[in-house]
């Protein structure tokens, strides 16, 4: 009987032991499989529990509230800019395309920050970081007001969205906008002024896709930046064109990495005045495409600009020529060559060893090469441009201000730059023996030019009459389409010997 009760209460206490024991980690284990899933709101069920189970149980409600927090984190660091709490550009193209419907207007801006890098260079990348702060938080006072919401889709770059009709006019408002934004910043107690490039895009007049619009903005933005404008409202077709530049792009890649042929050098004679025979060319990049249309070499010289490729394709026009007048000095043809470089080349830290070698390569007199470069060139880059055609001018090339006359270099700085030659621009030359006034700008350019050591050269020569005023005026050199077009060099070579016979 004994044996009989006790195993009767054994069975019984066991029974009751597992009931609490079992129920609640049955309950914890679908928590478990509801935090897998995502869930973590949960209530336990049942009577009071011991305190192991009641530790356990609330250890797993701080798990998931923890998970929960982490979670949320996660999830806004993904549809967020960690730095300006702005959404990033896949978060802005959902919410554009939930916001977009035909029965409502929105304007697009996209908002380029000019100078960043500078800026991040010479103050320092904190500096950098505390000024998008100050311009998102501009952009959200003027936008917010009007129901918009914003993005930073680049390092230096915001887009802000908001509903057209809250502006009588949009335009205006783009420009309160500007003028907001471009007021003097006062970071770490430093004034600084922020310039800025704004493109701007239309729904539905100008798409009514979010992924056609955000593109189209950029390209807006892009233009606006390229142009030097402040503002640039997105017109029909640019799209389009920006398509065909990014195709042309491809090509000109394509075509410099095959050197097939479709790039190739023409060279336009100059003439010495005082000897009265041509010793020197300036050399023309031209582009064939394989289909037999031309390219423009504005077009595709400002498009390698542009992208960054004017490197890569000066490099193959100095190795071109080089090589060229190597080739020339083989036959006994001795003339120097004139280079055309941009802002970018002389920036590029590398042009001036990759000339050196080029030069070494085809054991070609570093004085038989001129770097040309226009007045906003050098401008632009002026001090790191100086320093490095003074590294150029050491080793023996010479320099040529092109164009000059009609940029920006004033006469403090022209005794400045380390150059060798004036090269004055052909709006001055083209009507040199009908105006006045355009020899009289010629002669005291020339003149002023001699005065601090400078050869002149003049192009855009195309008549005998303005060819025999630069004679007069004691101008060094002359080029122009009454010598000679741009040739290729088997065709110049005919020329030459064709000119030296007759002369």
């Amino acid at each position: 009987i004994l044996a009989i009760l006790t195993l009767i209460v054994g069975v019984v206490t066991s029974s009751l032991l597992a009931n609490n024991l079992t129920t609640p980690l049955s309950q914890l284990a679908v928590v478990a499989k509801q935090f897998a899933k995502g869930n973590y709101n949960f209530e336990f069920k049942g009577s009071k529990q011991s305190c192991e189970i009641t530790t356990l149980m609330d250890a797993f409600h701080h798990m998931g509230s923890d998970i929960n927090k982490r979670e949320q984190q996660i999830s806004y660091q993904a549809r967020h800019d960690t730095l300006t709490g702005f959404y990033n550009r896949s978060a802005m193209l959902e919410m554009l395309a939930k916001q977009l419907n035909k029965s409502t207007e929105h304007t697009l801006v996209a908002i380029d920050i000019k100078g960043l890098r500078h800026i991040n260079d010479k103050l320092g990348p904190r500096i950098g970081d505390d000024c998008l702060k100050a311009v998102a938080k501009r952009i959200s006072e003027f936008s917010d007001e009007l129901g918009g919401f914003h993005a930073r889709i680049g390092g230096d770059e915001f887009l802000t969205v908001f509903p057209a009709g809250a502006v009588s006019e949009f335009k205006r408002g783009i420009i309160a906008l500007m003028a907001q934004l471009q007021a003097g910043y006062t970071i770490q107690n430093l004034k600084i002024n922020l310039r800025f490039s704004v493109g701007v895009v239309q729904y539905p007049l100008h798409g009514e896709q979010a992924e056609d619009l955000i593109r189209r903005v950029l390209i807006a933005v892009e233009s606006a930046t390229s142009h030097h404008q402040n503002i640039h409202y997105y017109q029909q077709g640019e799209d389009e064109a920006h398509l065909e530049r990014l195709v042309m792009l491809d090509e000109l890649k394509q075509a410099i990495s095959d050197d097939d042929g479709q790039l190739f050098m023409t060279y336009q004679p100059k003439l010495n005045m005082k000897i009265q025979k041509v010793d020197k060319v300036e050399s023309l990049i031209r582009w064939q495409r394989k289909d037999g249309s031309w390219v423009s070499p504005e077009v595709f010289i400002d498009l390698a600009e542009q992208s960054g490729l004017i490197v890569e394709l000066t490099a193959w026009v100095v190795n071109t020529v080089i090589a060229q007048v190597a080739a020339w000095q083989q036959k006994g043809i001795h003339l120097q060559a004139a280079i055309n470089v941009s802002a970018q080349d002389i920036a590029f830290a590398g042009f001036h060893s990759s000339l050196v070698r080029t030069l070494k390569k085809h054991k070609v007199n570093p004085a038989l090469i001129t770097i040309e470069l226009t007045e906003r060139d050098m401008i632009e880059n002026e001090e790191k441009g100086i320093i490095a055609l003074e590294n150029l001018k050491a080793i023996g090339v010479k320099i040529s201000l092109d164009d000059y006359g009609v940029g920006q270099t004033s006469l403090g700085r022209l005794k400045m730059l380390p150059i060798d030659e004036l090269k004055l621009d052909k709006c001055f030359i083209l009507k040199l023996d009908e105006s006045q006034k355009d020899q009289f700008i010629v002669q005291s350019s020339i003149t002023l030019g001699h005065q601090l050591g400078f050869s002149v050269v003049a192009e855009g020569v195309e008549t005998v009459g303005t060819l025999t005023l630069l004679k007069q005026m004691q101008c060094d050199h002359a080029q122009g389409y009454y010598l000679s077009r741009p040739l290729k060099a088997e065709l110049l070579e005919q020329w030459l010997e064709e000119y030296d016979g007759v002369h």
